[in-house]
């Protein structure tokens, strides 16, 4: 008899079809493995995208808010000013005033420091 080519009968078949069944395991754990790998980039793609939007909105919004302090803030130092320039120009009004009105302040009349 012919000593069998390995790769030829039944033995060959059987030892063969351990193998394939782990191939198709391999498999099968290959593409879960691709899927997890895929699903999780694109989770972590679509947190990005959304940390950015949220990132822009945040400083957009505290900008704002910091724009509408200064402003504010800003007037309010104009309202100082003005009131204390206002009194300054009072003063010196007084001061430069004529005679007549320093006579009848003196005087403490009140007729003549209106008229005047």
């Amino acid at each position: 008899m012919h000593k069998e080519f390995p790769g030829n009968g039944p033995l060959w078949e059987q030892m063969l079809k351990p193998s394939l069944r782990t191939d198709r395991k391999k498999n099968s754990v290959s593409l879960c493995r691709s899927k997890l790998i895929l699903t999780f980039l694109g989770i972590c793609l679509l947190l990005c995208g959304l940390d950015v939007i949220g990132g822009q909105f945040l400083y957009k919004t505290v900008h704002h808010e910091a724009t509408n302090r200064v402003r504010s803030d800003l007037g309010t130092a104009r309202e100082i000013y003005l009131n204390r320039v206002k009194g300054i120009k009072v003063g010196l009004n007084i001061a430069a005033l004529g005679p007549e009105f320093r006579s009848a302040v003196e005087k403490r009349n009140a007729r003549e420091i209106i008229l005047c």
